[in-house]
């Protein structure tokens, strides 16, 4: 009986740990509020990096409507670092990050113009139907250090906004 129980508590363990757990993008801002009762881009690759497991990013449907151009404009580079690999969906939706151009109602040019939009420091990623526009790098960047292999499916990059 003890042999079953601590069995039955290890195959329990393996699919807490690797279980594809789902964060949903809610709004087009690019910052870190923890209690601003949404969550952006940003914070969910945060989340994803420090949660074990391979970890799906998603946006609402209400906020990212196909044909709406819905565009983040990100005043950073998002790292990818989780081992486990992190998926960036837009599947159903319509994402455009812009790395070049302010948000509207802001005057000065975010640091990306110079950078990359995603950068992956680890394998096993997977980032699908994104638009990506205005990033001096790249919109994706995969770093040479990167262990295992990284999918980019049926993504879309500008630069000066124009494909």
């Amino acid at each position: 009986m003890r042999t079953m129980l601590l069995s039955l508590s290890l195959v329990l363990l393996f699919f807490s740990i690797s279980v594809n757990a789902q964060i949903l993008v809610d709004t087009v801002a690019d910052t870190t509020d923890s209690g601003d009762g949404v969550t952006t881009l940003r914070e969910a690759v945060e989340a994803a990096n420090i949660t074990v497991g391979v970890q799906t990013i998603t946006f609402d449907p209400l906020v990212f409507p196909i044909d709406s151009g819905t565009v983040i404009y990100l005043d950073s580079v998002l790292i990818l670092t989780d081992e486990a690999g992190v998926i960036i969906t837009g599947d159903g939706v319509e994402v455009v990050l812009d790395g070049g151009e302010p948000a509207p109602g802001d005057t000065t040019l975010p640091d990306t113009i110079f950078y990359s939009g995603i950068l992956t420091k680890s394998g096993l990623n997977r980032i699908t139907n994104i638009g990506f526009r205005n990033f001096g790098i790249a919109g994706i960047e995969v770093d040479s250090g990167s262990v295992g292999s990284n999918h980019f499916i049926s993504n879309e990059l500008w630069w000066n906004g124009t494909g």
